[in-house]
């Protein structure tokens, strides 16, 4: 539950600061001389309440982070552990991909997260770096039902991305 106070926050200024027709992605870096920088690059759908984005710390794995306007409770949230649950990702018009998923609870307690670290996290932010269309994200419930689909804007996303990358210490083609 690392960094959900901080990008619930963002995600909210992001959220009420965005144009109605349209979400940005953005990128930001916070200084943790402790556990490392945390650096994520994220896009929020605009008055939905969606996000969707990447953050990792120097020399760790990049997770993928989706934030729903869903209300949950912890306890709902403790009872999603047993569930098997996928992030469902499709780029532009390319194959869908399936990532590992952990539902999670944003700090204030309230609103449902998904957070990934499969291994194909990588694979996804490279592959959404040159998208020119679309990023469609939902989530996998028991491999049947299909919940939270959204449509996020992929406009100015390589540009964040290839910052995050950097910071990250992730090469650009794998």
């Amino acid at each position: 539950m690392r960094g959900w106070k901080w990008v619930g926050a963002t995600l909210g200024m992001v959220l009420f600061m965005a144009a109605p027709a349209s979400a940005e992605w953005l990128y930001q870096q916070s200084e943790d001389p402790f556990n490392g920088d945390l650096s994520t690059a994220y896009v929020a759908s605009p008055g939905e309440e969606y996000g969707f984005g990447f953050r990792c710390r120097m020399d760790d794995e990049a997770e993928v982070i989706y934030l729903t306007p869903e209300l949950i409770s912890q306890a709902d949230v403790s009872a999603l552990v047993k569930v098997d649950l996928r992030l469902l990702v499709i780029i532009d018009d390319e194959p869908r991909v399936q990532l590992r998923a952990r539902a999670d609870v944003t700090d204030n307690g309230t609103r449902l997260g998904f957070v990934s670290e499969d291994v194909a996290v990588e694979s996804v932010l490279r592959r959404l770096m040159t998208a020119k269309r679309r990023l469609a994200v939902g989530v996998e419930i028991e491999k049947s039902e299909v919940i939270h689909t959204k449509v996020l804007d992929v406009e100015r996303s390589s540009e964040t991305l290839s910052r995050l990358l950097q910071a990250c210490g992730i090469p650009p083609s794998g």
